[in-house]
């Protein structure tokens, strides 16, 4: 619980990446509600963004790296993201920073998302999910 094991397949940015991801489904059998009236037919294209919209931004890093954790600090407030941790100890985080952070447990959100390098930002634009990795880089990188 105080260190989860790091999401395996995720590594550092080497460079910068953008996709979108559209989170609409189609729906498989009819949904019925209690009194067995179908509320959404079979065949329904159905996107969650129509009802549900992302309210935060969802920012995913590795814990352990000190660079990307000040990059999160600096572009993010509570108030607009989630902080996602791949690797590294939320609580030690927390206490650190005065901000709630989770992790991907397992890395099922990372996985959904096709992220494959952090840090990486998921937000809201219109009807999809923006997806970005972004190449950090520090004083003396020569990349």
């Amino acid at each position: 619980v105080r260190r989860p094991p790091r999401v395996t397949g995720i590594a550092a940015a080497t460079e910068t990446r953008r996709w979108r991801y559209d989170p609409t489904i189609t729906v498989g059998k009819d949904l019925r509600d209690g009194a067995g009236r179908v509320v959404v037919h079979a065949g329904t294209r159905v996107n969650p963004l129509d009802t549900v919209p992302l309210r935060q931004k969802l920012v995913f890093l590795d814990g352990d790296d000190a660079a990307q954790v000040a990059w999160a600090r600096t572009h993010t407030t509570a108030l607009d993201a989630k902080l996602i941790l791949v690797a590294g100890s939320p609580f030690d985080l927390m206490k650190a920073e005065q901000r709630r952070f989770y992790f991907d447990q397992a890395g099922t959100l990372t996985r959904h998302f096709g992220i494959h390098a952090v840090p990486a930002l998921v937000e809201q634009m219109g009807r999809t999910l923006r997806v970005t990795e972004f190449l950090i880089r520090t004083k003396g990188d020569q990349r």
